[in-house]
């Protein structure tokens, strides 16, 4: 058993960062949350995003925003995700800020809901936001997309994408740091695809459709030979 699936099965909080909830974050924009419930429906279509043992979707993505002063945002999909109903505004929200040393995301953008991002929002804002500036890439991703179909040194090995080395336990500083790890060994955007061992494959593009092209060329075979071989265990 995998320290993610030990987390579901223990009955952890998936979100293991804290929230403070900004009251004046505008809501995710038409432009922004529609390509990514597109690109998050393909790849659950797909098997990229299999569902956990309560239900709940094994993937998330991020789309980067800016205002008119420049000020940088992600919107997130948002955290306990059911598998099966079709996407809706009130699947995303916005986050204003992640701090890694307080480990705090600043977000809002959903309302009168209380739901809080993705529980890989520590990665997904480092991903768009922090390595780009931090590692000198010489392009900045726009999207990424993650899912769950691709989680092995040897899916690695035969996509030919690079893979850490060592699995830990999904939103926490351990996870933060070995995906950083990856993005400054492997800059984007020579390589788009890095798998996190037992965690999934984070994929970094310029938009959605950039995103669904390499995920339906690379990874979705993968995604079928994964499930094709986990029945006939």
């Amino acid at each position: 058993m995998g320290l993610e699936e030990g987390s579901e099965v223990s009955g952890e909080v998936r979100v293991k960062f804290q929230v403070e909830i900004s009251d004046t974050c505008p809501p995710p924009f038409q432009e922004e949350w529609i390509p990514l419930a597109a690109a998050l429906t393909v790849s659950e279509e797909l098997g990229a995003a299999p569902a956990t043992p309560s239900g709940l979707v094994c993937g998330n993505g991020a789309i980067l925003s800016s205002n008119d002063n420049g000020k940088l945002s992600i919107v997130v999909s948002k955290s306990g995700r059911v598998a099966g109903p079709k996407l809706s505004k009130a699947d995303f929200v916005r986050v204003l800020q992640f701090d890694s040393t307080a480990w705090k995301a600043t977000y809002g953008g959903c309302g009168e809901s209380t739901s809080k991002p993705s529980s890989d929002t520590p990665l997904l804002w480092n991903a768009l936001v922090v390595a780009p500036q931090k590692f000198h890439w010489t392009l900045k991703p726009q999207f990424i997309l993650h899912g769950h179909s691709c989680a092995s040194q040897e899916d690695a090995d035969r996509l030919n994408v690079p893979c850490s080395p060592t699995e830990t336990l999904f939103s926490t500083p351990a996870d933060l740091n070995a995906l950083m790890d990856l993005l400054e060994q492997h800059p984007y955007p020579k390589h788009q695809i890095f798998i996190r061992k037992n965690h999934g494959f984070f994929l970094l593009a310029q938009d959605q459709d950039e995103a669904c092209r390499i995920f339906r060329e690379v990874l979705a075979p993968q995604a079928a030979t994964t499930i094709s071989l986990s029945l006939d265990i």
